[in-house]
């Protein structure tokens, strides 16, 4: 077919966006089959309807529960999502909900966090802190002329944590409650948030020292996966090329006893066919106490869509299982060296050329962004474009080879402007 030539065409040069290919082929086999995980998939099967996987996606839910370190007296729950947006969504409806007897709730995050955020907070109504202080005509923060909407960041695009302070005083002195948003890998800069470190701001405050009192959310949608695998290969002997402060810097997992909800999406460090993501609750009696029962489920129901994709936990389950953990700790620090690789030959073509490329990348990010090359290149590699600027993202599957050959391009087009 036509499309499918076109499809592997531009597959094999794929530099874009986060996502990994993997050869799922031997699953075709059940794409035969209409399975539909509708409704919660915690809850006994209630109906007679067997088409469906939830017991792959139960364990797919148990499988992060684990790499995140959910403590054993927490009662995990989640499931799988369409994507990190739905996933984002729910986590922070579930947020919303554990502040409802508050008339004010304060959302903090900075302007690197993902869009579907913003997105969130609109759908669900509730406010950033600025907005939130504005109402209740607070005074600015020590050293702002005015109430932000978002946290200011540092270079890296990591939340100011003395900022975060001065934010904190304010809301706490009117007990007002705080659902802030610690990402893990943001897309368009791989930013790193200090989770621990917002730990410690909120603890500055006694009001916040009641866990009741706060939501930390974090967004692993694009890195999660990827922070841990790094953080598991920094403790080994086989790795010692490792930044171990800066991995640990990154650290968000459910050992925190402040982290809430995570989200990781499925068909980006974890590869899928089909967009997807995992939502997971650190225990289940942080969620609503309302009875959502649904009539032709016959049982509770707590997801957002209700019907779900039964084929993506399968496929997922499949890809988990087939991996040993020395394979995942391997992907992680290969790519992880090829990004740092990339990064220093884009720095040889800027010196070599004597031209800005305006080169970005955090220390451990797989992002790597830089000055838009020309549209051949753009659309050779499928680049993500932003502005004037593109972005590459390492994943375990581009090899040295396709590394090589975009540098290569780039240095010829360097040179030929030159002329």
């Amino acid at each position: 077919m036509k499309l499918q030539k076109e499809l592997d065409e531009v597959k094999e040069n794929q530099l874009s966006f986060p996502i990994r290919q993997h050869d799922f082929q031997k699953m075709g086999v059940y794409l035969k089959y209409y399975l539909n995980n509708y409704g919660d998939p915690f809850q006994d099967n209630t109906d007679y309807n067997q088409l469906r996987t939830r017991q792959f996606e139960n364990q797919v839910i148990r499988y992060f529960g684990e790499l995140y370190k959910v403590p054993q007296e927490c009662e995990l729950w989640g499931y799988m999502t369409s994507g990190s947006t739905e996933s984002n969504m729910q986590a922070i409806y579930f947020a919303r909900e554990y502040f409802k007897n508050h008339q004010n709730v304060a959302v903090i995050y900075t302007d690197k966090t993902h869009s579907s955020l913003n997105k969130a907070i609109y759908y669900l109504k509730l406010d950033f802190f600025g907005h939130v202080a504005k109402s209740l005509n607070l005074e600015p923060p020590v050293g702002m002329k005015e109430w932000p909407d978002k946290v200011p960041h540092n270079s890296a695009g990591q939340m100011d944590i003395d900022s975060l302070k001065t934010i904190l005083k304010p809301l706490a002195e009117k007990k007002i409650p705080v659902l802030i948003i610690s990402n893990v890998g943001t897309t368009s800069s791989c930013s790193f948030d200090n989770t621990t470190e917002i730990i410690k701001a909120l603890k500055t405050q006694e009001f916040y020292k009641d866990s009741r009192n706060h939501w930390i959310h974090i967004d692993g949608a694009w890195c999660a996966p990827y922070i841990r695998f790094l953080q598991i290969a920094s403790t080994t002997q086989r790795y010692k090329i490792l930044p171990t402060k800066t991995i640990n810097e990154a650290k968000f997992d459910f050992s925190l006893n402040e982290v809430k909800s995570i989200t990781t999406s499925i068909h980006k460090w974890i590869p899928s066919p089909f967009p997807s993501s995992v939502l997971l609750i650190k225990d289940k009696y942080l969620m609503p106490s309302d009875h959502l029962q649904n009539s032709y489920i016959l049982g509770q129901d707590y997801t957002l869509t209700t019907s779900r994709n039964g084929h993506a936990p399968l496929f997922t389950w499949d890809y988990l299982m087939k991996k040993t953990l020395n394979d995942h700790l391997d992907d992680a620090v290969n790519a992880y060296s090829m990004a740092n690789y990339v990064c220093s030959k884009l720095i040889d073509i800027q010196d070599q050329y004597n031209v800005d490329l305006r080169i970005q990348k955090t220390q451990i990010g797989l992002n790597i962004r830089f000055k838009k090359p020309s549209d051949d290149i753009c659309y050779k590699y499928g680049l993500m474009v932003m502005g004037d600027e593109a972005l590459i993202f390492i994943m375990p599957d581009k090899t040295k080879q396709l590394c090589d050959m975009f540098l290569s391009d780039l240095r010829n087009e360097m040179r030929i402007r030159k002329l």
